[in-house]
């Protein structure tokens, strides 16, 4: 799989381009940022399969400092922007064509209490109840 760095997004033509004359620098980033076509189909469709929407370009965020940055970044040029983790929406509400933030790198358990647990958005519910089950464990004895 060939991956392709994302090095601005061009205004005038309103696509993200991989070339460095002419466009506006992106911030940098933790994560990475795909144009690549197996990376926008693998987010393309809803859980169920019924609404389909390819977006322009994926974000794997390697911080919340990522998400703050492209927020702004798409905000500034009128790029539409969704948040997705397992894609289990109603009616396809996480599908945009513009940047789709990829929010499962974002999936770290960071406290669990016996009444809340602090995680990232990308964190899954099989994780918090593996990490759940486990910090419960010695409480038992």
């Amino acid at each position: 799989m060939r991956r392709v760095l994302v090095v601005g997004f061009d205004v005038v033509s309103r696509s993200w381009v991989a070339g460095d004359s002419g466009v506006e620098v992106l911030p940098l980033l933790d994560g990475e940022l795909l144009l690549d076509e197996a990376s926008r189909g693998e987010v393309s469709q809803d859980a169920g399969r019924y609404l389909s929407q390819t977006p322009q370009a994926v974000l794997r965020p390697g911080s919340v400092n990522d998400v703050q940055a492209m927020i702004r970044f798409c905000r500034k040029h009128e790029i539409t922007v969704a948040a997705r983790g397992l894609a289990n929406t109603t009616h396809g509400q996480g599908l945009v064509g513009g940047l789709l933030i990829d929010m499962r790198s974002l999936n770290t358990i960071h406290e669990i209490h016996e009444d809340r647990a602090v995680v990232d958005a990308g964190a899954d519910w099989l994780q918090l109840t593996t990490a759940a089950t486990r910090e419960a464990s010695p409480r038992r004895r």
